[in-house]
């Protein structure tokens, strides 16, 4: 649980970490939610590519800049990103139609939303940002129903009440006092 009463001087460093952690929960809420809109109004749009990568890359900054007191989840974190984002752009460069039509692309795909899911769900875990533990179990359900062949429509519905779950944690975490998340130093490891 996050120490939000522990109040320590932040260096800039811890500034700047927390500054790059919070554009990378912007940047890939953002994201995700243009994904889905787009999904929903032209599919074969090529800016969904785009959006992808910016997905891909502020999850990215979430994951390398996230505070967490036991070093070894973010070192579980990393490396499920660092996978996911190789896996994603070696299925990618082989056609991006064919990045959610495969059961590898699904899974690298899937890796990135984990990624940004757990997110989430340390979030909703340290502040009790509850929609986060949602965000975690709705791109869950999402995931096996892409990866089970559920119809699309079934997905994207799914997805769609996630980008709402996603903006409102955005929108609760942004604000909050940067000390937040730093918490207490002295419980690092």
């Amino acid at each position: 649980m996050g120490d939000i009463h522990k109040y320590q001087e932040l260096t800039q460093w811890d500034t700047i970490t927390v500054l790059l952690y919070r554009s990378g929960v912007f940047l890939s809420t953002i994201s995700l939610t243009t994904i889905v809109f787009l999904m929903h109004a032209n599919p074969a749009s090529s800016l969904i590519a785009i959006a992808l990568i910016l997905f891909a890359l502020g999850t990215g900054l979430s994951v390398f800049f996230i505070h967490l007191y036991i070093s070894r989840f973010k070192k579980i974190f990393m490396a499920l990103y660092s996978v996911s984002l190789a896996g994603a752009t070696v299925v990618a460069f082989t056609g991006f139609e064919n990045l959610l039509l495969t059961i590898p692309g699904i899974l690298f795909a899937g890796g990135l939303l984990a990624s940004y899911s757990l997110i989430g769900a340390k979030e909703a875990f340290c502040f009790r940002l509850w929609e986060g533990y949602i965000l975690f179990v709705v791109h869950l359900i999402a995931g096996l129903l892409l990866l089970f062949s559920a119809p699309m429509q079934s997905v994207l519905s799914f997805m769609t009440y996630s980008t709402v779950l996603a903006l409102l944690f955005a929108v609760r975490k942004l604000p909050q006092p940067m000390h937040f998340d730093i918490g207490d130093k002295s419980q690092y490891r």
